[in-house]
């Protein structure tokens, strides 16, 4: 809150406003000139936020675009393909690891 504007209030949002009377054109220069100054800091950490994550973004969108798994209908019958074609060898190979345990 600014020192030299005694009459002013803080509401729920954390607006500032008038009480009372009409501010003068003094006391207006020096609000405007301390909202100007609060107006750039938050523009300087919006800008620096924003840099920051700017390389993540397009990270993630690059990766949204991609496949890298085939769609269901493939893996399904890519899947029972190979067991269907190759039934001896998964047996053998269930019957080794039960053996081992």
């Amino acid at each position: 809150m600014i020192e030299t504007l005694e009459e002013t209030y803080t509401a729920i949002d954390g607006t500032e406003g008038w009480l009372g009377h009409a501010p003068t054109i003094e006391e207006l220069k020096v609000h405007d000139e301390a909202q100007a100054k609060a107006n750039e800091k938050m523009a300087a950490a919006i800008a620096a936020r924003e840099a920051k994550n700017k390389s993540t973004d397009i990270v993630h969108r690059k990766d949204a675009n991609k496949s890298e798994q085939p769609g269901t209908a493939e893996l399904i019958t890519s899947l029972r393909g190979s067991l269907e074609n190759d039934t001896d060898s998964v047996v053998k190979d269930l019957r080794e690891s039960l053996d081992k345990s």
